[in-house]
């Protein structure tokens, strides 16, 4: 992966950004949403380490190229300039064609408890951008809301029984969270470069939580920073390790799950990014003083 100085990667962002806004204007495509209010429980041999789910919405758009989407029924086949909205705790996992994978750009935008995560896919390289704590105040005062509830707003919008209407309006509330994002990524940090690394680094976990090949040297890449560095500031910052931290999170994110009874623990385990279902178990069972499969249904929504 190229290292980036944060000016070239807010010129980058704020650039695809503006694009990706002059697209959606032009062309009006239109926008999927994938919402889906149940779920039938995928066969445990169709789980692999690419298919996970988020607790907020994930926008995904080409910029060129194509993406295919997988749900647990569905496939979707996004096109240039259109965005796919996927809604929370769907499983999912997405591909480019073989073909023009050389070739293919797309953004993918997630805004997860009250981080945001950016990445650019260009071909085979990755950028990644995650906002500060300043930044993501500065959006939420754009916006009027934090991004994650903007993009329900928006979703909702695009379910309107009058098409016309709510693509046209879709389209005015996109433009809005794309130009906002690009303000906010514009706007300089005033945290010192140490808080920045650490709030930086907990946005990035929260976000790849689920990837069980994450390691400290490809967190510190997507971060431009050396691994020892990163490891050292962290520490010293929160008290905890770069280790300790992402079980924590895992295991979070693995409670909240299971409390909505929809999935079972060996998909719990393969969803939070637990290579080891008996390991996940035994680290469930010392950080809540339960096993797993003891923890009562208390989510009854239906996102």
């Amino acid at each position: 992966m190229p290292v980036m100085d944060m000016d070239s990667q807010t010129k980058l962002f704020t650039g695809v950004l503006s694009r990706l806004v002059s697209g959606l204007e032009k062309t009006r495509t239109g926008h999927q949403v994938y919402a889906s209010a149940t779920r039938e429980h995928p066969a445990v041999g169709d789980i692999t380490r690419e298919q996970h789910c988020h607790e907020s919405w994930e926008l995904k758009a080409p910029l060129n190229g194509r993406l295919y989407c997988r749900f647990e029924d569905r496939n979707y086949d996004v096109r240039r300039n259109s965005v796919l909205f996927i809604a929370p705790r769907s499983i999912h996992y997405s591909t480019t064609p073989e073909d023009i994978r050389h070739c293919s750009v797309w953004l993918n935008l997630l805004f997860e408890n009250g981080d945001i995560h950016l990445v650019l896919t260009e071909g085979r390289r990755t950028t990644h951008y995650l906002l500060s704590s300043d930044q993501k105040s500065e959006l939420t005062t754009l916006t009027g809301q934090s991004a994650n509830e903007f993009c329900g707003h928006i979703a909702r919008v695009i379910g309107h029984k009058n098409k016309n209407n709510a693509r046209q309006t879709a389209d005015k509330w996109l433009a809005v969270l794309f130009s906002s994002l690009a303000n906010a990524i514009a706007l300089p940090s005033t945290s010192s470069p140490q808080h920045k690394i650490v709030s930086q680094t907990i946005a990035l976990l929260n976000n790849v939580f689920h990837d069980a090949t994450m390691t400290v040297r490809r967190m510190a890449e997507m971060l431009n920073v050396s691994p020892k560095y990163l490891s050292f500031v962290f520490n010293r910052q929160t008290g905890v390790t770069l280790r300790q931290k992402l079980i924590r999170i895992r295991l979070e994110r693995a409670l909240r799950l299971l409390q909505t009874g929809k999935f079972s623990v060996k998909e719990t385990a393969a969803f939070t990014g637990w290579q080891n279902q008996f390991y996940f178990s035994n680290s469930f069972r010392r950080h809540y003083g339960m096993a797993p499969s003891k923890v009562p249904i208390t989510d009854t929504s239906n996102t």
